[in-house]
């Protein structure tokens, strides 16, 4: 769950950042001192992956070569007989990945990234207050803030 935090908010496959950060533990270039848990000092090594890659995006937008979801029109309504083809069911899927990624893009703070998440993973509400350490009240807050976003993103795309 550590490296799909990360993974979200720089645009990579959780499981290359972790095994990026296993291959520089394991090479030497990051060395773990004794004291420091392996899942903490891990952790602390896919942040900083992430947060580099994070850091190379924002250059390469400010250089103008990144590409937003709307301009690639990865929201875009997909036309259907009906029937859940494999072309449909590719799409849905890549659709829901691009939506998942821009909606954990609106939101900063820890405790709604790891809401989030669960909810990605289909879990029950008592599930993500167990798992990400937020009361009920908490986590009401929280999915009010998410659909918000989603309303707004709705509104834009519908006008």
């Amino acid at each position: 769950m550590i490296a799909k935090y990360f993974a979200t908010r720089a645009h990579l496959s959780p499981e290359d950042l972790l095994q990026e950060a296993l291959t520089r533990v394991l090479c030497g270039d990051r060395e773990r001192p004794p004291d420091v848990d392996i899942v903490a000092f891990l952790g602390g090594v896919m942040k900083s992956i992430a947060s580099s890659e994070v850091r190379k995006r924002a250059r390469r937008e400010d250089a103008g070569y990144a590409e937003t979801p709307a301009d690639l029109g990865l929201f875009a309504d997909t036309v259907s007989d009906g029937r859940a083809g494999i072309e449909d069911t590719i799409c849905r899927k890549e659709h829901d990945a691009e939506f998942h990624a821009w909606l954990c893009e609106q939101f900063e703070d820890d405790e709604t990234m790891l809401v989030l998440l669960g909810m990605f993973e289909g879990l029950s509400g008592e599930e993500l207050c167990s798992q990400t350490g937020v009361t009920k009240g908490q986590l009401a807050t929280i999915r009010r803030r998410i659909r918000r976003k989603i309303n707004e993103f709705e509104g834009r795309r519908g006008s």
